[in-house]
């Protein structure tokens, strides 16, 4: 999936903390983003303090990955659709989480993931998210 999305994305990055400082850099309500981060074995995309950001954000880690790739500290909102895409599987996850929201931090649109479905042939169950963030599925609604 890389080489398409690379070719065509606002940022890439190899991993980082983004904060505040970076508002802005990875879209806006007024015009979006394509982010796409690779991730090393053991790396974890970190948002913190009061970022925000603004449309597709696309996570990809190695085969066999043990350890939390976002986490998301503080008031953080991403405001669009987050993928998280595991190359061939996960490794044992013990207590750890793919994606961990802190206290006030949201994604407001969707949170996927794409992981080989035969790394789940024993009955694993995706090690999906934990904290007290939330993510909330957006879309227009009709009153009445």
């Amino acid at each position: 999936m890389g080489g398409y999305v690379v070719d065509h994305a606002n940022v890439v990055l190899s991993s980082g903390t983004m904060d505040e400082t970076h508002n802005g850099k990875y879209g806006t309500v007024d015009s979006p983003a394509l982010v796409y981060v690779a991730l090393d074995a053991g790396e974890t995309l970190v948002l913190k303090g009061n970022f925000a950001g603004h449309g597709v954000l696309l996570i990809d880690v190695p085969a066999n990955t043990t350890n939390t790739v976002l986490s998301m500290e503080g008031a953080v909102d991403w405001v669009g659709l987050v993928v998280v895409r595991v190359e061939s599987g996960l490794g044992d996850m013990g207590s750890e989480f793919l994606v961990h929201l802190q206290t006030e931090s949201s994604i407001l649109g969707g949170l996927a993931y794409v992981v080989d479905p035969e790394s789940f042939a024993g009955g694993a169950e995706v090690p999906s998210g934990k904290g007290k963030g939330k993510a909330v599925a957006a879309g227009k609604g009709k009153k009445g």
